[in-house]
């Protein structure tokens, strides 16, 4: 049986190489002395040797498949919990490089270990406590207006400012070919002269919605603005429209924008005797609780965005067209999950809700 390589040996071996034996007569000089040792055995040590000289480190031994520790060990898997039960997880290569372990393998434990779900957060608005008790505090007198007979007389209106997608024709990049000579006119990028979101006001009830009242560029919108611009055709044309011989029903809802909350404002209302929401029984920092800002806003602003306009007055074209195909089937299920949301939303303490929707 050959002797085991110890220091002793690998000694013995590099000494009579360093006296310049050659390897078969190191072989045969050891076997004299007792100490068989195989001519591979001494190239072994010998060449490693020689790279430890040069500089080169001896490379690691692979170890097969099937003797190698598995990565998604039980250990691993449970650092890999313990992480991310957080409200701010860390990200998927964050947990890569703090665990020293590929990206992919986190990706198995998460999905074919944990079998945890990916999920994204609802972004909700800001609320202090104070506001929440005040939301809570004022959901029983909103609620109130939300019976399934007075849901049927409440118009509700908003102004919101709206764009369209390549305003004026132009986009602010270009592609270049190799060895093309670009004209020198598509590398500027002229500033447009008209405002790109205009405001417009518009309003909806279940039985339809109001015209869209485009409000002209720079005015500043006051209650006297307000008064003249948007709520007096409101109240003389589209309600006596969409409610004719009824408009003594009628209740008008406004969120609580200075213009539609002013002293001037409400006084203009009594003088007719218009019903309307005060600001007392309105929740406000309520834009989950308006169904013109959780719903109808948002989707008309998408439908413009797609369209083009080269144009302020395009613009205000496309904005009409839009309104007027605005989707009654969209205006209906937006009121009716009113009361609703006002339920959720005293449920809830006062506090946002909109995470619980998506779940």
């Amino acid at each position: 049986m050959p002797p085991k390589i110890n220091f002793e040996l690998k000694g013995r071996i590099l000494a009579h190489w360093s006296e310049g034996y050659s390897h078969s007569k190191i072989v045969k000089k050891l076997s004299e002395n007792g100490t068989p040792v195989s001519l591979i055995t001494v190239r072994r040590i010998i060449y490693r040797q020689k790279d430890k000289k040069n500089g080169l480190s001896t490379p690691v031994k692979k170890l097969p498949n099937h003797m190698k520790p598995k990565v998604r060990s039980k250990p691993l898997i449970r650092k890999v919990a313990s992480i991310i039960k957080s409200p701010n997880p860390p990200s998927q290569h964050s947990m890569s490089r703090k665990l020293g372990i590929a990206v992919g393998t986190v990706n198995n434990i998460l999905k074919k270990d944990l079998k945890v779900k990916l999920r994204k957060k609802t972004k909700t608005h800001m609320l202090t406590a104070k506001q929440a008790q005040q939301r809570l505090d004022r959901a029983p007198g909103f609620l109130e207006y939300l019976t399934p007979r007075k849901l049927k007389y409440i118009i509700t209106f908003d102004e919101t400012t709206v764009s369209s997608n390549d305003i004026d024709g132009q986009t602010n990049f270009y592609y270049q070919f190799e060895g093309q000579v670009v004209p020198e006119s598509w590398r500027k990028m002229p500033k447009s002269s008209w405002p790109k979101q205009p405001m417009v006001a518009i309003g909806i009830c279940y039985r339809g919605k109001t015209k869209a009242y485009i409000v002209p560029p720079k005015s500043k919108v006051n209650a006297r603005f307000f008064i003249d611009n948007i709520l007096k055709p409101i109240v003389e044309k589209d309600i006596p429209r969409l409610y004719p011989g009824e408009e003594h029903k009628v209740v008008i809802h406004m969120d609580s924008a200075p213009a539609h909350v002013a002293k001037e404002t409400y006084q203009w209302l009594d003088e007719r005797g218009i019903k309307y929401i005060p600001e007392d029984k309105w929740p406000a920092n309520s834009c989950d609780l308006s169904s013109m800002d959780y719903a109808v806003n948002s989707i008309f602003k998408g439908i413009i965005s797609r369209r083009k306009a080269d144009g302020l007055y395009r613009l205000q074209r496309i904005v009409k067209q839009e309104w007027d195909k605005f989707p009654m089937g969209i205006i209906q299920r937006t009121i009716d999950s009113w009361p609703k949301r006002v339920q959720m939303m005293a449920e809830q303490k006062g506090f946002q809700y909109e995470h619980l929707l998506k779940n």
